[in-house]
């Protein structure tokens, strides 16, 4: 692009929406209040910026030509937006705009909000990309426990294969190398199938990617961080306890009743019967 433009739209919703030479993005007008969330505006307007590489010019055979009138259902949302998310937080860093420790716990939400949902030993990534019509656009009270969002784990899984493509290659090559090399091969019309994204990181890893496809990407086992976590010489802390306990139970105020919204599988209300009335 010759020119990009930011279109900072001040209203109490969030989001933004990528486009060839601009974005359009939504934040409230308190965003620079807190550090947190300016850093949670800036890794939303990086996000969008990478798209114009990420989705509008690299992107899934399925989204081009786009048509408008249909549901779109492509496989590759998990990597379309996932690895988009891996980067948008990454690149604030690199830019100098957030620290180390910022950093970190930004990804730490993410693994955190993954490894807390249970519907994440229900449906994959792939899943989740190509159930995003029915699924992750019209949630309901049981989401959660049959579904994930392929924003989040797409973008743990670009963490993890970063670190799988670096203990590879001692160190030598990384997802970056990956997203320029699938960039050079086809950001042109036609866009890359699963099969030829994969084949990309192949490539780059010098080696076989076929098992941690089938278990992070097409599959619905738990992750395994322990390479990551080595490669990049970092380890989980126990998080700390707010004092409080929680019974697996979200609410809602409905004009003045509280009313159960959701249980959530893997709790302790669940356990006793989420689904029936408390005697």
């Amino acid at each position: 692009y010759d020119k990009y433009v930011f279109l900072n739209v001040i209203s109490e919703a969030s989001g933004g929406l990528e486009h060839r030479n601009s974005t359009v993005l939504m934040a409230s007008r308190w965003t620079t209040r807190t550090r947190r969330a300016y850093l949670s505006w800036l890794e939303l307007a990086s996000h969008e910026l990478f798209h114009v590489w990420n989705v509008r010019r690299l992107r899934p055979v399925e989204l081009g030509p786009f048509d408008y009138e249909n549901e779109v259902q492509t496989r590759s949302l998990w990597m379309a937006e996932g690895v988009t998310d891996y980067f948008a937080e990454l690149l604030v860093h690199r830019a100098g705009l957030s620290t180390r420790e910022e950093y970190l716990d930004s990804l730490s939400n993410k693994i955190e909000e993954l490894q807390t949902t249970p519907g994440r030993a229900v449906q994959s990534a792939e899943l989740a990309s190509f159930d995003a019509w029915i699924r992750y656009y019209r949630p309901d009270e049981n989401s959660p426990n049959v579904s994930i969002s392929y924003y989040t784990k797409g973008a743990v899984i670009a963490f993890l294969l970063d670190a799988r493509i670096r203990s590879a290659t001692g160190g030598a090559r990384s997802l970056d190398d990956v997203m320029r090399a699938a960039y050079a091969r086809y950001s042109g019309p036609r866009g890359f199938t699963p099969d030829e994204f994969q084949q990309v990181a192949e490539q780059v890893a010098g080696t076989s990617l076929a098992g941690f496809w089938a278990a992070a990407i097409e599959g619905t086992s738990e992750l395994d961080y322990s390479e990551a976590l080595e490669t990049f010489g970092l380890r989980f802390r126990p998080a700390v306890s707010s004092g409080r306990s929680w019974l697996g139970v979200n609410t809602r105020n409905d004009n003045g009743r509280l009313v159960v919204s959701q249980v959530r599988r893997e709790t302790a209300r669940f356990a006793c019967g989420g689904g029936e009335r408390p005697r």
